[in-house]
C-alpha cells in the first residue's frame, strides 16, 4: 500500500514507506520541528507501564482521528520540538507491543503500518519505527483510559493532543 503524506515527504525528503536513516540524519541537522501530521519520539517515551500504552494508544488515536500522520519512534526531540538525535528502539518488539496495544485500547481498530529503519553503529535489530497511520473513514476512534471501562476521543491540535468529550464533538473535527 502506498501512504500520502504529502507535507511529511516534502520535510524528510521521501515518501513514508521509503524513509532510510539518510532522511532521519538530514531531519536532525535541519532541526526539524514536529508537525500536525509528524510526531516525533525518543526510544523512552513510551515506557513499559500503563503510562506507556496510555501514550501509544492517545498517540495512534489522535493521528487516526485527525486526518492521519507518521510517528518515528526512536527519534529524540528537543524542547521546542525538534528532531534531535537517533534513539534506537528494539524493532520487532516495539511492532508488536504497540499493535497490542492499539488491539486492546483502540475502538474502532485503526490502520497501522510500520515500517522499520536500520541505524548504523546500532545494535542488531534496533533502529527507528516509522509509523505509519492513514486517515480514517471509521474515525473517531475511541481509546480507553487504563484499565478502566471509561473512553476518550484523542485529536491532534497542532502538535499536541487533545481530549474531545464526546463522539460527536470528536467527529466535527474529523
Amino acid at each position: 500500500m502506498s501512504y500520502s503524506f504529502p507535507r511529511v515527504a516534502a520535510l524528510l525528503g521521501a515518501p513514508v514507506e521509503l524513509i532510510g536513516e539518510a532522511h532521519l540524519q538530514a531531519a536532525i541537522a535541519a532541526k526539524a520541528k514536529e508537525t500536525a501530521d509528524l510526531d516525533w519520539k525518543g526510544a523512552d517515551f513510551y515506557p513499559l507501564n500503563d503510562k506507556g500504552k496510555h501514550e501509544i494508544a492517545k498517540d495512534i488515536s489522535a493521528m487516526a482521528n485527525s486526518g492521519g500522520g507518521v510517528l518515528v519512534y526512536g527519534m529524540a526531540e528537543n524542547k521546542q520540538g525538534r528532531a534531535n538525535a537517533l534513539e534506537p528502539v528494539a524493532l520487532n518488539q516495539s511492532e508488536q507491543r504497540i499493535r497490542e496495544v492499539v488491539a486492546s485500547r483502540v475502538f474502532p481498530l485503526p490502520e497501522v503500518s510500520f515500517f522499520p529503519v536500520a541505524v548504523s553503529g546500532a545494535q542488531p535489530g534496533t533502529g527507528c519505527n516509522i509509523i505509519a497511520i492513514p486517515s480514517s473513514s471509521m474515525a473517531p476512534h475511541a481509546m480507553r483510559i487504563n484499565e478502566r471501562p471509561s473512553f476518550a476521543y484523542a485529536v491532534r491540535n497542532g502538535t499536541t493532543t487533545l481530549y474531545q468529550i464526546g463522539r460527536a464533538s470528536c467527529r466535527e473535527r474529523v
